[in-house]
């Protein structure tokens, strides 16, 4: 398998979240593709800021093997987004407002490596209707059958881009439905065009908490070597360690 990090050209329990005020749907309501995408919209329009636990799983189709990492994510909308990766991993992943920076430390306690570039792509990613940066009607939308795997009192959102697209194939958002928290998104799962699946489930989730500026800027430790550098990549970034940027 390829070792390399791919920034999205970018992811509980009730009693942790805070959430904006949301109108109860009608008893009534036929629950449609539209009816989902439009709480989603709803609920995201409402927040300023977004902060969770993430657990991703990245499914590689040609190996068939899962690799795992977890780690917090921030959300400062519009444009801001920060994943920072447990240990040991470390790794860091910032896009704010036109510039991303990607970041690794050494297998050996070096200072590791770093990439830059432009967060264009970012901003449309699969996590641009987190970010505020894209809207959820610029996708065809359809509802998939509930599956076991699903989790609980979701409904699931499948997105496929109107044009084709280099970056994903399709995204799978999954929905809370609950009258308490409708529209909350609890997992996002993203297809690459080479099939492989590229899974986010969120927790702890807290909504318009204050986030310092200071979050969504990163400057690599002194000693960092800078690599590649470009577009982002749109999936959301991946598991392997060794970043290459494309």
């Amino acid at each position: 398998m390829n070792r390399r990090s791919v920034l999205f050209a970018v992811p509980v329990a009730l009693a942790a979240l805070t959430l904006p005020m949301q109108p109860h749907a009608g008893a009534q309501e036929r629950v449609t593709a539209d009816v989902v995408a439009a709480r989603v919209q709803q609920f995201y329009e409402q927040t300023r800021t977004v902060q969770a636990r993430f657990q991703q799983h990245f499914w590689n189709r040609v190996y068939a093997r899962t690799q795992s990492s977890r780690g917090q994510v921030s959300i400062g909308r519009p444009g801001r987004i920060r994943f920072d990766y447990d240990q040991p991993s470390g790794k860091v992943l910032v896009s704010n407002e036109g510039e991303w920076t990607m970041y690794e430390p050494g297998d050996d306690g070096s200072a590791g490596q770093y990439a830059r570039g432009s967060s264009a792509a970012a901003s449309q990613s699969a996590f641009g209707f987190l970010m505020g940066t894209a809207d959820l009607r610029q996708f065809r939308r359809s509802l998939r059958a509930r599956a076991s795997s699903d989790p609980p009192n979701t409904d699931a959102l499948e997105l496929t881009p109107r044009r084709a697209d280099p970056h994903y194939r399709r995204i799978v958002v999954y929905v809370d439905n609950q009258p308490a928290s409708l529209g909350v998104v609890r997992r996002v799962s993203i297809e690459d065009p080479d099939g492989n699946w590229n899974r986010f489930d969120f927790s702890d989730l807290r909504f318009n908490r204050e986030i310092g500026a200071d979050v969504f800027r990163f400057t690599p430790p002194a000693g960092a070597r800078e690599i590649g550098g470009g577009a982002a990549r749109a999936a959301g970034p991946r598991v392997e360690s060794a970043p290459v940027i494309e």
